[in-house]
């Protein structure tokens, strides 16, 4: 099956990703309004795969960041540091991202 890929840094208003050795596509399934959908999202790099517990989970900030409030899920505490969680299905919108070309990897 093709899966599209989808560069995460151009969805988020940023330029487009550089491709290096450390680039990796994750492959998520999400659930959009047409039924299940396999999407494959452009990183730059991977350091690890977390779980969460819902308590260390924080709300999203409403300053600080240069992504779209909507794309936001919160904060996640991991040790002493804090991580950006994106809200993926709203990430992954099929219908804005088609209006979006530039933001499909070839």
């Amino acid at each position: 099956a093709v899966v599209p890929v989808v560069d995460l840094q151009s969805r988020l208003g940023r330029a487009d990703s550089a491709i290096g050795k450390r680039s990796c596509i994750v492959i998520l399934a999400t659930e959009q309004a047409q039924g299940p959908q396999v999407i494959g999202v452009l990183v730059d790099a991977v350091n690890a795969v977390i779980e969460l517990a819902d308590q260390d989970i924080e709300a999203a900030p409403s300053f600080g960041t240069h992504i779209r409030r909507d794309l936001l899920r919160g904060m996640g505490k991991v040790g002493e540091r804090f991580v950006v969680l994106l809200e993926m299905e709203q990430v992954l919108q099929v219908d804005e991202i088609a209006g979006n070309t530039d933001a499909l990897a070839a």
